[in-house]
């Protein structure tokens, strides 16, 4: 089994090759339709470290993982294009979550925003006898059902409990 260090070790190297640099486009645009990128520099969206996942239940075995945009099929890759499935040893794990975005600072985050959204922070005071009190924390997302929407978060963020 792989030491922590080796795995960081490992998860640092992947970042420096399949990671775009800041200044690289991480997507193409065609005249008339976005495309998927097949080169992995421009798919790979992230390299961590956890554990593996074998036919969508997680494992016990580490490995680093690969995060990207989007899953392409193998048959659909060349081999160079293909990602390795062990370095050094080390199972190497890929992931889809999409492209990742930055979202506002905390300090943006106390900024009055019409309309709100999620990963701002919200909350209420309290009435008497407790003037002057905050409760505060994330809005987490919107949600709806039976078509109404509602707003996500937790308890203490927007429950009176007191």
């Amino acid at each position: 089994m792989p030491s922590d260090a080796d795995l960081l070790a490992i998860k640092k190297s992947l970042s420096n090759r399949y990671l775009p640099k800041k200044s690289a486009a991480t997507s193409r645009l065609s005249l008339f339709a976005a495309t998927v990128s097949t080169t992995p520099a421009q798919n790979v969206v992230g390299v961590g470290v956890g554990t593996k996942f074998t036919d969508g239940k997680e494992t016990s075995t580490k490995c680093v993982r690969f995060y990207v945009a989007t899953k392409i099929h193998k048959d659909a890759l060349t081999k160079k294009q293909l990602l390795p499935g062990e370095v050094d040893g080390v199972p190497t794990d890929v992931i889809v979550t999409g492209p990742f975005r930055q979202f506002s600072t905390a300090s943006d985050n106390k900024l009055k925003r019409r309309p709100v959204r999620p990963g701002t922070s919200i909350g209420f005071e309290f009435p008497p006898p407790k003037d002057n009190f905050v409760m505060a924390g994330t809005f987490g997302a919107v949600v709806t059902k039976g078509g109404k929407q509602f707003i996500l978060s937790n308890n203490h963020v927007l429950a009176e409990t007191g």
